[in-house]
């Protein structure tokens, strides 16, 4: 079952994904107050043209409302390259159609790639097995410098863990965990046969800390993520600063550009105030804003569980490309240089009939705070293939190219705004490749397969 929402009118079939996706658009968006004085008078005329489809239930076993949070955004950022259509093309009303179904699968893009779908069907769940990482290794050599990955031990310096005042404590081993393992006295290896045997020791280290020690100890002495879960992320600021690329040295780099240049930055915890400083991943950010814990008690536990799919990291990035397109915008008019600060907001979670039923519909698995990814991501995707698989993963939802520099085709998820009438055709121009491959230098030819 699949419904579109174009105009002003509720469904009469109760809640809709697609009807509530452009509530939070027009709503939540464009006639924000912070966002409005930024938009230029033709926005709310060009927004006409956006339409959403796709099934009116949610699909993904969480009670967060991630749907409608990606779907919105993506069609803030469609709004935003109708305005540069318009301005640069002369184009008048552009159809863009977002299929809420397809953009769910933006958020788990990460995990559903396929490397040579026709011959060796690579994908994100070989590297569970020493054969598919040694194929893996063969177009993707690995960069785990500091050995993150390596064993059970070292992998479990990210997970949840319960204090010594009964509170819970999101550890993050980041892509070095020795400052995390450092902090809870523990050593940098250790053996262990199995997850569940690997997070024992961490359960003791961190059962004889409180909260507060806890988080004094990875913010304070180790500069680490950690933080207490709280009821009611990605973030590095100033760390390039000691490189020569902080904000006013690109810019002053730029000062004799004749366009100038656009510079964007992510920050999840406030430009100001006594956080600003913390470092910060997706698990980290669900955790301290309360993301983790209403989940876990969605499911009858008051406990936090990092929901499964980024939906912050994504929508993060989403809202880092409205601001550029915005500031491209604006450049237009007026040149100069622009610097784009974002703040992520959240959306809410489903009302709890529609989230029961969605929770019925998927076996009413319950996932505890110690479950590490590990865990959580094949288990979930393996109840979303179960019983969403044919409202989520369409053929038409994902795209094959062939990838020049790997020689091999690969499979993604297809770009998720569609112009019905053909006006725009979003792609790729250049392969994935791994690390270390182009010259580190800015090409002439921006479209080059490969930067030498």
């Amino acid at each position: 079952m699949s419904s579109s929402v174009s105009g002003n009118t509720l469904p009469s079939t109760g809640y809709s994904i697609p009807w509530e996706a452009r509530k939070i658009f027009f709503e939540g968006i464009i006639s924000n107050p912070l966002i409005t004085p930024t938009l230029p008078p033709e926005a709310v005329d060009l927004a006409q043209s956006i339409t959403f489809k796709g099934s009116p239930q949610p699909s993904l076993p969480i009670n967060w409302r991630f749907a409608e949070s990606i779907s919105s955004l993506k069609a803030y950022e469609a709004l935003l390259l109708s305005i540069l259509l318009k301005r640069k093309y002369g184009l008048g009303q552009v159809p863009i159609e977002i299929d809420t179904d397809h953009a769910q699968l933006f958020l788990m893009s990460s995990l559903i790639w396929t490397l040579d779908p026709d011959g060796e069907n690579l994908n994100a769940g070989s590297i569970m097995n020493p054969e598919g990482q040694k194929k893996l290794a063969k177009y993707f050599p690995s960069w785990d410098k500091h050995n993150g990955h390596s064993t059970l031990h070292r992998v479990s310096a990210t997970n949840i863990y319960t204090t010594k005042d009964g509170k819970y404590f999101h550890l993050h081993g980041s892509m070095n965990p020795d400052p995390t393992l450092d902090s809870i006295g523990l050593p940098y290896d250790m053996q262990a046969d199995s997850l569940e045997e690997a997070r024992e020791p961490f359960v003791e280290a961190v059962g004889k800390l409180t909260s507060e020690e806890m988080q004094h100890l990875a913010t304070d002495v180790y500069r680490q993520a950690g933080t207490i879960c709280y009821t009611v992320n990605e973030y590095r600021q100033s760390v390039f600063d000691k490189y020569g690329f902080s904000e006013q040295d690109i810019i002053d780099m730029c000062r004799e550009r004749e366009r100038g240049i656009i510079y964007a930055r992510e920050n999840c915890y406030g430009w100001q105030g006594p956080w600003k400083d913390r470092s910060g991943w997706q698990q980290i950010s669900d955790a301290n804003c309360g993301v983790s814990y209403e989940f876990g008690r969605a499911m009858g536990n008051d406990e936090p569980v990092t929901p499964v799919f980024p939906n912050s990291d994504y929508c993060t990035g989403v809202a880092g490309i409205c601001g550029i397109l915005s500031a491209l915008i604006r450049r237009g008019e007026s040149g100069g240089s622009y610097t784009v600060d974002w703040l992520v907001n959240s959306v809410g979670t489903y009302p709890d009939q529609v989230w029961q039923d969605l929770w019925k519909r998927n076996g009413s698995s319950v996932f505890r705070y110690f479950d590490p990814m590990q865990t959580l991501v094949p288990k979930t995707l393996q109840i979303v293939m179960k019983n969403s698989g044919q409202t989520l993963f369409k053929p038409e939802f994902f795209h094959q190219y062939s990838c020049r520099y790997l020689g091999k085709d690969v499979k993604i998820v297809a770009p998720i705004l569609r112009f019905p009438n053909g006006d725009v055709k979003p792609g790729f121009n250049v392969g994935t490749r791994s690390n270390g491959v182009d010259a580190t230098r800015w090409p002439e030819d921006p479209s080059v397969e490969v930067v030498t």
